[in-house]
């Protein structure tokens, strides 16, 4: 089964008019309190069900399916050595502005491929051309669904 993400950031422009996307992978940006403290913004997450089976035993443990950072963690003062991989929401899509530019995660490399983006279910598509819209800041050459036959 294909996962599909339902949980996004109504405000940020990469999600407008975005109900669901699917995936061809069950993943995660692994980042736990990375996130926050580099100043990303969480565009769309799985449920609090979802995690990654690092080993493969189609179950969940905090021990096997977690990564331990405490060789970094308390560089940076953080208290939790561990990210797990479930137990709550894993962020699958993530933004940031830097500078003079901007930058988009997607931790599925597969969800603008031409099975996933041309679904009629699924939002990607139009997901795909928010995303390239906002990278370019809406320039002059702004994508529309009536240009772009597939990507």
């Amino acid at each position: 089964d294909f996962p599909v993400i339902r949980d996004f950031d109504s405000s940020l422009p990469t999600t407008s008019g975005i109900t669901q996307v699917i995936l061809s992978e069950a993943t995660a940006a692994v980042g736990g309190e990375f996130i926050d403290f580099f100043g990303w913004n969480v565009v769309g997450k799985t449920t609090r069900y979802g995690y990654v089976d690092i080993n493969g035993d189609q179950m969940f443990s905090y021990k096997e399916d977690s990564f331990d950072f405490s060789s970094i963690a308390s560089i940076l003062g953080f208290k939790n050595t561990n990210i797990s991989f479930g137990t709550t929401k894993q962020p699958v899509f993530l933004a940031k502005e830097t500078g003079s530019g901007r930058v988009f995660v997607s931790a599925d490399a597969s969800l603008f491929n031409n099975e996933l983006i041309n679904h009629p279910l699924y939002d990607n598509r139009q997901f795909g051309i928010n995303i390239i819209n906002w990278l370019t800041y809406g320039g002059v050459n702004k994508f529309s669904t009536n240009r772009c036959s597939s990507f």
